[in-house]
């Protein structure tokens, strides 16, 4: 099977077989990225850069979706950089 990668006609030669609407979207895109690297306040608390990760996104919990060791000591490693 031949690797193809997603792009927009794609995604709407899906959403034209598709019984519901989706309105448009338009998602400003710049190739300066130096805003991800800048501190950004959120309530109380400061991120020093913009940069996040999705948890659990490295697959390494358990059967039960529970964090193993493996993940407190990656979490730890991106926290201190």
């Amino acid at each position: 099977m031949e690797n193809k990668i997603c792009n927009a006609h794609l995604y709407a030669d899906i959403l034209k077989n598709t019984d519901f609407s989706v309105p448009e979207i338009h998602l400003p895109y710049s190739n300066d990225h130096s805003l991800l690297a800048g501190p950004i306040s959120i309530g109380n608390k400061k991120a020093h850069n913009r940069i996040c990760y999705q948890p659990m996104e490295g697959q390494d919990a358990d059967a039960n979706g529970n964090p193993t060791q493996l993940t407190f000591e990656r979490y730890g490693a991106l926290a201190h950089g």
